[in-house]
């Protein structure tokens, strides 16, 4: 049941007046923040937090001799977290550039096609070394070859260079029913109330 009660329209009239100007700017900084909390727990539980419920990343493994970094996947979560912009009405994460780029990578495709995405992508050598000795049928040809043996120590056949790697995507940053809640609690709280927090709050 909903129920109505005009107490004094003097008071309404201020009350209205309160809630237009308040819709004029709603506390999307806030909302910004709730987008990167959810990234910040995605990636602390090494899950993604999907819109149909939660699914847990593919175990990180050592390779060579680097180990799983922490937080995963190197500086995304720090790229994310120096990401976003604000205006009067509108909330935006997006990180761009080569951070971009090898953000989309791991999580699977951009917004628009990281639900469809794959579970995994094969990285194979294409590349050859641009100063090399060798022809195609030695794996010293390939750049793959030399950025492996110099970062992560390992040394591998022309045969697994060219077979390719099996890199799990780790999706993550997608909207999920719970943040659209807390969202939507923050902006009516704000509208209603003047406080930008979710939950029930008291008039």
């Amino acid at each position: 049941m909903i129920r109505v009660i005009v107490t004094g329209l003097g008071g309404l009239r201020d009350r209205v007046r309160g809630w237009a100007e308040r819709t004029d700017r709603l506390p999307m900084p806030e909302i910004l923040e709730v987008m990167k909390s959810q990234i910040r727990e995605e990636f602390a539980a090494e899950t993604w937090h999907g819109p149909y419920g939660k699914r847990a990343w593919e175990p990180r493994k050592q390779f060579g001799s680097r180990t799983p970094s922490s937080p995963p996947l190197g500086g995304a979560l720090s790229a994310w977290m120096a990401a976003g912009t604000t205006t009067a009405r509108t909330a935006e994460l997006r990180v761009g550039g080569e951070a971009g780029k090898q953000i989309a990578y791991h999580r699977g495709g951009g917004q628009s096609s990281l639900l469809a995405a794959a579970s995994f992508s094969i990285l194979r050598a294409k590349k050859p070394a641009r100063q090399s000795k060798y022809g195609p049928d030695h794996p010293a040809y390939y750049a793959m070859w030399h950025y492996l043996r110099l970062n992560f120590g390992v040394t591998v056949s022309l045969e697994r260079l060219l077979s390719g790697f099996q890199i799990p995507h780790r999706k993550h940053a997608t909207r999920n029913p719970e943040m659209t809640r807390i969202q939507s609690e923050i902006i009516s709280n704000h509208i209603l109330h003047g406080k930008a927090v979710p939950g029930a709050v008291s008039s």
